[in-house]
């Protein structure tokens, strides 16, 4: 594999370097594609630039959380959802799928709450459709809820 870089790189461990950051390429690509069909930053009709930055810091919030949500699904399956949502929030969440009221006592795992919040986003959840992503988890971000 090449890397063409600007960067000097004088030695091994240098160049390891930059080959980690690169590796680091993909995921800042998926975080752009979070920014632009999740949150749509791109259909924003802001007058001014200042505006622009403002919405984007909290759309950059939003979609890296999402991107990590996600990896975290994928990664992390069995791990409880609190050790990534607050208790509010994981609580809202299980009321609002399982229409209740009350939130279960029992924590869900991140599997299943990214599931859940994929689902809010349009994902089936069919039994070969395998794990949902970052399209229908940040469709929920732009309150394009089914």
């Amino acid at each position: 594999m090449a890397v063409a870089d600007t960067l000097p790189v004088n030695l091994a461990e240098e160049a390891a370097e930059k080959v980690r950051w690169y590796a680091q390429r993909w995921q800042i690509e998926v975080l752009h594609k979070v920014l632009k069909s999740g949150c749509q930053i791109e259909q924003r009709q802001l007058e001014t630039a200042q505006r622009l930055e403002r919405v984007l810091a909290v759309d950059l919030v939003v979609a890296w959380r999402i991107l990590a949500l996600c990896k975290a699904a994928r990664e992390l399956p069995d791990d409880p959802i609190s050790h990534w949502l607050p208790q509010a929030q994981w609580q809202a969440l299980c009321c609002y799928v399982h229409r209740q009221n009350v939130p279960s006592p029992n924590v869900p795992t991140v599997k299943e709450a990214v599931r859940w919040i994929a689902q809010l986003g349009g994902f089936l959840a069919r039994k070969n459709d395998g794990p949902p992503g970052t399209k229908h988890c940040g469709a929920v971000s732009n309150n394009s809820t089914p």
